[in-house]
């Protein structure tokens, strides 16, 4: 039987590349130490690391840029500056690619799995718009400006979900919140 496998998405290819270096000296070492002591010392876990496009080919960067430190120097953020993601149509595609069973436990679902195999979900996720598919990534990564992120990166002061107080994770958002 295969161990369990665990994906790592990041949309730096130079943090990738020097998790394979550990004695090199670069920012963010002890990240880079954390993962490797990770990879090393998990024999039961089978870990990948892909790189996934962030604003890459994408006309707009700029602009996107300017929005997100517009975003991220706001005290607080409401759902409606997430106006431009179409929750119905992430909802649909995550469904789609995710082929969860619907028989799986609460605490099961608060979980983002990889139910099938790396390679096809890097395939499907090729096939899509990057914004889309960097949105997904994103979602699966828990880096999504919900207030669970936000508040991690010290943005905002909770990490509630402003419609039903629970914590605003990735799964809240797409399968519990009632008001999306």
């Amino acid at each position: 039987m295969a161990p369990p496998s665990i994906a790592i998405f990041s949309d730096s290819q130079v943090s990738l590349k020097s998790t394979m270096h550990t004695k090199k000296k670069t920012p963010g070492k002890h990240l880079e130490i954390k993962i490797f002591n990770f990879k090393s010392g998990s024999q039961h876990f089978l870990t990948k690391f892909y790189w996934c496009p962030g604003h890459t080919g994408i006309q707009q960067s700029k602009e996107v840029d300017k929005i997100t430190k517009e975003i991220a120097s706001l005290a607080t953020i409401t759902h409606h500056t997430l106006h431009h993601i179409n929750i119905s149509r992430i909802k649909q595609t995550t469904n789609q690619y995710s082929r969860t069973p619907p028989t799986l436990s609460d605490t099961e679902l608060t979980r983002v799995k990889f139910k099938t195999l790396p390679k096809l979900i890097t395939q499907a996720l090729d096939q899509l718009e990057k914004g889309l598919a960097s949105t997904i990534h994103q979602l699966c990564s828990d880096h999504s400006p919900l207030n669970a992120y936000l508040h991690w990166i010290k943005q905002v002061d909770s990490p509630r979900c402003p419609h039903c107080n629970a914590p605003e994770t990735t799964s809240h958002y797409l399968l519990y919140c009632g008001k999306f």
